[in-house]
This record gives structure tokens, sequence and C-alpha cells, in this order.
């Protein structure tokens, strides 16, 4: 049996050297990485926070002439107006001067605003077997009084089908992508670049659609 003598020397140093030059790019890299990722998910939290904030402390006003902000929405309708009047009033406040044709709409002094999704749920209908006006109501909603969860996808009693509107002749088709969560919904996008009034007809056709009584 013949062994390698244990030789050290000019080679292996530099092999040596080499070796931990690689191992500190490696980490050098790594904690460029994280440096990165976390400086980003800190701007993204900055800017939800802050476009948060404008959208949330808007007030309108809801039912019974009383003054409110998208906390206090109580019901459907309620959620249309508050877009309607709140969000609609924040999202074309303020513009900023652009190099193309027309401003770009901003939120929270520089935010650019570039589209704006709404994602609708809906309860299927079952038939009203069982209570004591099941003779007069022949349907109800499959979960009840419960809300729909906007982060779940495929839950009891969850309409997933093509609804259109009776007028109009709009349909929403049942998408998993492009909505929230990836959960499953009907999605809406709307464009601010088209103009505050093209953006608030969109909204009441979406009304008149029976979006927003889901």
């Amino acid at each position: 049996l013949v062994g390698s003598p244990n030789v050290s020397g000019p080679h292996e140093a530099m092999v040596e050297d080499a070796t931990f030059a690689l191992i500190y790019g490696v980490f050098a890299a790594l904690f460029c990485f994280l440096n990165v990722t976390s400086s980003s998910t800190g701007t993204y939290s900055g800017v939800y926070g802050t476009v948060a904030h404008v959208y949330n402390s808007e007030e309108f006003v809801g039912n019974g002439l009383a003054t409110k902000t998208v906390a206090d929405v109580e019901n459907p309708m309620e959620l249309y107006d508050w877009l309607s009047k709140a969000f609609v009033n924040v999202t074309f406040r303020d513009q900023q001067a652009s190099e193309g044709d027309s401003p770009h709409y901003i939120v929270g002094s520089f935010n650019r605003l570039l589209l704006v999704r709404l994602t609708g749920k809906r309860w299927d209908l079952a038939n009203n077997s069982a209570g004591t006006f099941s003779e007069r109501t022949f349907q109800r909603l499959a979960g009840g009084s419960s809300m729909l969860d906007p982060e779940s996808y495929g839950q009891d009693g969850e309409y997933q089908l093509t609804w259109c509107a009776t007028d109009g002749g709009r349909c929403y088709p049942f998408q998993t992508a492009g909505t929230y969560a990836r959960s499953g919904g009907y999605p809406v996008l709307l464009d601010p670049n088209e103009g505050r009034d093209a953006f608030e007809a969109k909204l009441a056709d979406m009304k008149d659609d029976g979006f927003f009584d889901l």
C-alpha cells in the first residue's frame, strides 16, 4: 500500500485561498440578495401602507346621510357608494405630468396608479327545504348568513359558473388567474388612465349588472 505524502507548499496554499475566496463570494452574494429582498419587501409594505391609509381615511356620505369611511360599509350598496364617491375622489384627485399624452394619476404624493382590480365572489342558491318559511321561500343562499372567505378557493356553496346580467348582456366568467390571492372569483379591471367619466361609467354598469349584489 503506497500512500500519498503529506506535502504542503505554495500550490496547496493557493488552493486554500481560492476555496476561501469562493466561499466568501457565495456568502457575499447571499448577503446582497437578502438585503435587496428586505429592501424590496419594506418598500412594497410602505407603498401599500401609504396608499391604503389615503383610501381608508377618505369619507363619503352613506345611507341616512351619515358620513362614513370604508370601515363603516355595511352592505353591497354602501360598497358601491364608497367606490363611486370616496375611491373615485382619491383616485382622480392628484395628477402628475408625464411625457405621454395624458398625466398619471397618483395617490399619496408619488404612488402611480396603473390598474384597479375588483374581485367579486358569490354564493350559489340552494333549495330551501326546511324552516318556517320553506313553503314560501323556494331558494336560499347556500352559505346561509356566513361570509365567503376572500382568500379561499372552492368553498362549499360558492358559485363558480359564468353569470350574465339580465339587462345589458354583459357576462362575468369565473376565473382563478388574475383574482385576489388566486382564490377564484369574478375579476374586473378598471383603468384610471381612461379618465374619470369612463371609470365611473364602468362602476355604474357593474352596479346595474348586479355585481354589487352577488
